[in-house]
């Protein structure tokens, strides 16, 4: 409570922050491990926890807001994900109260949604969302608190419910029981009686042993030759040591057994995190330095969404094998061996206990592995944050600057990255910030433009449409700059939607000159009734055929949501087509085609620019063209670089290619320049 309160005063900042709420949460799985291991079992139970860790982390995600809207100016990304993070695992204890809780508490539940007090703190959690980057405006810090309060009220509400109905349920069952006791009594009325009197002769006869064993061992002091004559003695006297021995061997069993539990992930079956923070409290009590990654797996998710939870499970299994491999390589020195643990889901950790060895680490841990399972080869490969040890942070803040280091690798598409928290956040404060003033010049001056390339017809050669891409200039409009560089930073500027009805505008106005079918890339954060309107108002404005637009969509699980499959629907209604871009490295999903029901797939470049080198590659190219094809979908080729690849997408019978081989991003009039010449 204190340092809360030094929190709330400003008097706590930084990693310090991080570390209490950290630290709360390895509180929070402690509490509920100590659960678990009272045998706390039924779906009853289940639900009833599963409600009170999601209202532990609610409370948790309303302090995390509290704290960023009071101590900050401006409210970064890092706050941001920390939010989202307990957001995301709130909701994952939700999902699973909704599997096991009683109906009428899971309609409580969804009733709550409809209240007005969740409706105001989700407007603006996502108007805390389009801030980031920026000075958070237009947001009662109070009003928030009050709408997080008002929904806590009503979530408790349920959680009452909930438990009113686990204890009735408990209390059927006690009456239940009580009733079977006591028909039972009387059944077990005369064999007690027997049972009494035989243990009575037993008890007589343990008594005697025992007196007699007394006795011995105060004659005598016990060693090795005892204990082995005892041990192998026929007497009663042997009888009773022999079980006793017996006894105590069982115990210490049951010990290990439930030390190794408590520190050993049951699913691989390597050391988890209990065992992981108490090494390196032993490591940082001896003066030990060592260096932490913590790794991730990279598209783990598509694993499960591709092939299921059990091979998933398989994969995770054989991952922790391949670490232990990693580590054990490193160093034969016992005192500076590599440990490998897991962490839950998809992420691991490795401890190197001697520096010189990190980068060997490193250079094994960015190579590409192949797991294989009834003749399936799935790739495993890593993204990876890496923290070095001190005297001065708790063992939970050590681990948690290697997660957020592996974090930054992940958002920024690096292999892998080095916590700094100058690198991770003065700098990428500054950069961003820079980036936002070059994009909002950029929209003042108009050095905003758009190129197209050609997607040919794989049968006549002949381009049939055009990719609009975005560039960028800078102010002497001499140099341009790629998407890759900006892109990023404009989208959490919330000047997405600008530019893509900037793109709608310069793209039709090059239409009227160059008479080529358009595809336009859209996010699911454009997909709105007002996007749609502006699509059909500048086509008619205009005069373009709805049917020469294609919209091409990113692949992802939220655009299967009922809100954006209605607005797809909705373009296609009105004569526009639709296109998934990036397909085969993204959700991948083969349902999504079928619910979604596109006229183009575009398969992604990792997967074309190496169809010449992999067998597996193309194997997959081929089942993601057969498929497509069986439901009427026309697949589009990208990356296709080379006459080589051509011809192998050619023999696939892929019907349309994108690439530089068949063409260069060009502006309009190059396009023109082309057809004349």
């Amino acid at each position: 409570m204190t340092m809360r309160i030094e929190i709330d005063d400003g008097k706590i900042e930084g990693d310090e922050i991080v570390r209490y709420y950290t630290d709360s949460l390895i509180k929070h799985f402690i509490d509920l491990i100590a659960l678990m291991t009272a045998r706390i079992e039924s779906n009853d139970f289940n639900a009833y926890f599963n409600f009170i860790n999601a209202i532990e982390y609610i409370a948790l995600e309303q302090s995390l807001v509290q704290v960023a809207l009071g101590n900050q100016d401006i409210l970064d990304q890092l706050w941001y994900d920390l939010i989202i993070t307990q957001d995301a695992k709130s909701q994952t204890y939700l999902d699973r109260f909704k599997t096991f809780a009683d109906p009428k508490v899971i309609q409580a539940y969804y009733k709550l949604y409809s209240t007005s007090s969740f409706i105001n703190l989700t407007q603006m959690l996502e108007s805390l969302k389009s801030q980031i980057g920026n000075k958070v405006t237009g947001i009662d810090v109070y009003k928030l608190l009050h709408y997080y309060d008002k929904y806590m009220e009503h979530i408790k509400e349920v959680e009452s419910l909930n438990s009113e109905k686990v204890k009735s349920k408990i209390e059927m069952v006690l009456l239940k029981a009580d009733k079977k006791y006591k028909q039972n009594v009387l059944l077990l009325l005369l064999p007690l009686i027997f049972a009494l009197l035989t243990a009575w002769f037993i008890f007589m006869d343990i008594k005697q042993s025992l007196y007699t064993l007394l006795n011995f061992l105060k004659e005598k002091n016990s060693d090795r030759r005892d204990e082995v004559l005892l041990l192998q003695s026929k007497s009663e006297l042997g009888t009773v040591y022999r079980t006793l021995f017996k006894f105590n061997k069982k115990i210490k069993e049951q010990i290990k057994v439930i030390e190794d539990t408590y520190e050993t992930d049951q699913l691989t079956h390597i050391p988890n995190r209990n065992k992981l923070l108490k090494e390196m409290a032993n490591m940082q009590e001896s003066g030990h330095k060592f260096t932490i990654v913590y790794i991730d797996i990279h598209n783990f998710s598509h694993i499960n969404d591709s092939f299921g939870q059990d091979i998933g499970d398989i994969y995770l299994q054989d991952t922790a094998q391949i670490l232990q491999q990693i580590a054990g390589s490193i160093s034969s020195d016992k005192e500076l061996e590599t440990s490998a643990f897991r962490m839950g889901s998809d992420e691991f950790v490795l401890i190197c206990s001697h520096g010189e060895y990190i980068n060997l680490l490193i250079a094994k841990l960015k190579e590409i592995y192949i797991i294989e399972h009834d003749d399936i080869e799935m790739p495993l490969s890593f993204t990876f944050g890496i923290a070095n040890s001190d005297a001065t942070h708790s063992q939970a803040s050590l681990l948690s600057r290697a997660e957020i280091a592996s974090r930054y690798a992940i958002r920024t598409h690096q292999r892998y990255a080095y916590y700094d928290e100058d690198a991770l956040l003065e700098k990428r404060h500054k950069a961003n910030l820079e980036w936002v003033k070059k994009i909002r010049d950029a929209f003042n001056d108009g050095l905003f433009a758009v190129h197209f390339q050609p997607i040919v017809s794989v049968e006549t050669g002949e381009a049939v449409k055009y990719e609009v891409l975005i560039r960028m200039y800078d102010k002497e409009q001499e140099l341009m700059i790629s998407p890759a560089e900006f892109l990023g930073v404009l989208q959490n500027s919330g000047h997405e939607k600008e530019l893509t009805k900037l793109i709608i505008d310069q793209s039709f106005q090059s239409y009227a000159k160059c008479k080529v079918d358009l595809s336009i890339n859209m996010t699911r954060d454009d997909l709105d009734d007002d996007m749609v309107d502006y699509l059909i108002a500048k086509t008619a404005r205009h005069k373009i055929p709805a049917e020469s637009i294609v919209i091409e969509l990113v692949e992802s699980e939220e655009l299967l949501k009922d809100k954006y499959i209605t607005i797809i629907k909705e373009i296609r209604r009105n004569g526009f087509k639709i296109a998934i871009d990036d397909f085969g490295t993204g959700y991948s999903n083969f349902a999504y085609l079928v619910k979604i029901k596109p006229n183009y797939i575009k398969i992604d470049g990792t997967l074309i620019e190496n169809i010449t080198k992999s067998t597996e590659q193309k194997q997959v190219v081929q089942g993601i063209y057969n498929f497509a094809s069986n439901l009427g979908i026309e697949v589009i080729a990208e990356y296709v670089s080379s006459e080589e690849i051509f011809d192998e997408i050619k023999k696939i019978g892929i019907e349309y290619v994108q690439g530089y081989h068949l063409g260069h991003v060009m502006s309009c009039e190059e396009i023109l320049q082309l057809r004349q010449g």
